[in-house]
């Protein structure tokens, strides 16, 4: 376990607010996110790794040793930031040798390793380029480049690609996860891009006022969340107050009774009912169960190129959908399995 956070709190300066009772374990190779709200901690959780913040109490461990209080140029973390943070008057091949230079390896040495981690980054060709001709998406490529050229015991990544437009994030966050996988290198992503966690992360921590609220793979946290909070930062969802009913396995909804799997909640249990827009089915299918047919009438219809988003009124709920269906429709199914139920709140 290259990485651990043992009982760490951080209170931060004239202010109630902090980071409380972290502990998180990151495997080495594993790509693990957080995500969070703004003043959630993440950052902060990012900074005691990186050594930029002192816990006020708890451990850092990383490798097996303590680095809780040890200067950050101490640690061997490699570290992209935000802005990249590339020295504008060195070439792109100069800003990789850098952390290899203030080792004190040899010129020669230094120039061979930095050109094999800008080819790690089919960036070889680009060496002799300065950081201002580079596109956003290449100068991303640099700083990962310089981050992983000395072989760092982890690598920390904060927002790197907030920056890009979103046909560059979606593109560069398949080149990191590449790159990540072939160092084989325990990476700690912080973002505020849900899609983003989802898309490479092996696990995601979700912070919420200073405290991780769930960790789990994006699976786990996308089907089964912990709570309603969690439920709908993660995506989009339907959220309903409702209870379930006196026959085992129904829940009474405002859209009506609804079949599902009630688990251990006893009948009459306050809960909240969730069911995901892409699970609910337009009509009625020839060999579909006949539960959970729903009639509406259509409040909105938004085109999204590959997906419909419709938004149906039925009884006292309003039910969101994304849908490929083009034809028009008067009645949906809803999944006996895609309905989940979470506490009431």
């Amino acid at each position: 376990m290259p990485i651990l956070f043992k009982n760490v709190n951080y209170q931060y300066p004239d202010s109630a607010n902090g980071v409380f009772d972290i502990n998180l374990e990151i495997n080495e190779g594993e790509f693990l996110a957080v995500i969070g709200p703004s003043g959630s901690g993440k950052s902060t959780l990012l900074k005691m790794l990186s050594g930029f913040a002192v816990p006020t109490s708890g451990s850092v461990i990383l490798d097996g040793k303590e680095i809780t209080r040890m200067p950050p140029e101490k640690r061997e973390l490699g570290i992209v930031f935000q802005s990249y943070g590339l020295f504008p008057h060195m070439s792109a091949l100069d800003n990789v040798a850098y952390p290899l230079k203030i080792r004190g390896l040899a010129k020669t040495q230094r120039r061979a390793m930095a050109l094999e981690a800008l080819d790690r980054v089919s960036l070889k060709k680009w060496a002799s380029s300065m950081p201002l001709s580079l596109s956003g998406g290449q100068q991303q490529r640099v700083a990962l480049a310089r981050a992983l050229v000395f072989s760092p015991k982890a690598l920390l990544l904060d927002e790197p690609l907030s920056a890009l437009d979103a046909a560059l994030r979606v593109e560069m966050r398949d080149e990191i996860l590449r790159v990540q996988r072939n160092a084989n290198i325990a990476t700690l992503h912080v973002t505020h891009d849900q899609e983003e966690a989802l898309s490479i992360a092996d696990r995601i921590a979700i912070m919420q006022a200073g405290r991780i609220i769930q960790l789990g793979t994006p699976k786990e946290l996308y089907d089964k969340p912990a709570n309603r909070w969690v439920a709908s930062f993660i995506g989009q969802a339907n959220l309903w107050n409702g209870k379930t009913g006196g026959q085992k396995n129904h829940v009474e909804t405002p859209a009506g009774i609804l079949r599902c799997d009630t688990g251990n909640y006893s009948p009459g249990t306050p809960v909240t009912v969730m069911i995901r827009p892409e699970s609910v089915v337009p009509g009625i299918k020839p060999g579909q169960p006949t539960s959970n047919i729903l009639q509406g009438h259509i409040h909105a219809d938004r085109f999204l190129g590959s997906t419909r988003r419709i938004d149906l009124k039925i009884k006292e709920a309003l039910l969101r959908m994304d849908t490929l269906s083009r034809e028009p429709f008067e009645q949906v199914t809803i999944p006996i399995e895609a309905i989940k139920l979470l506490p009431a709140e």
